[in-house]
């Protein structure tokens, strides 16, 4: 997984769990790469996945990121915010389902 070229591999976002990782930078528009393990349970469905970007003044809305998570692909999406969420911090991952993914 990576976030405005930051590389988070190797996380899992488990069922129904929110996962929040530690990102830097500015901007309204983000774009989320991510790599889905290869492990037999690590592929996870194309949606359902609420990305929030996280940042000094407060964050974005959830935003589903739709995108490939077969074992071993690499999957990429493009969120857009109008909120000023000044310098990026994290980044949170809401599974709304119980499609466990990892990515490496």
């Amino acid at each position: 997984l990576s976030v405005n070229g930051l590389d988070f591999g190797g996380k899992c976002v488990d069922d129904y769990l929110t996962e929040t990782l530690s990102v830097a930078g500015e901007g309204v528009e983000y774009n989320i790469i991510h790599e889905t393990g290869t492990e037999k349970w690590d592929a996870g469905s194309t949606g359902g996945y609420m990305f929030t970007i996280v940042g000094s003044n407060g964050e974005t809305s959830p935003h589903d990121c739709t995108a490939s998570r077969a074992l071993g692909s690499t999957g990429t999406c493009t969120i857009y915010d109008d909120a000023d969420i000044g310098e990026i911090k994290e980044v949170k991952i809401y599974n709304s389902g119980d499609n466990y993914w990892c990515f490496s």
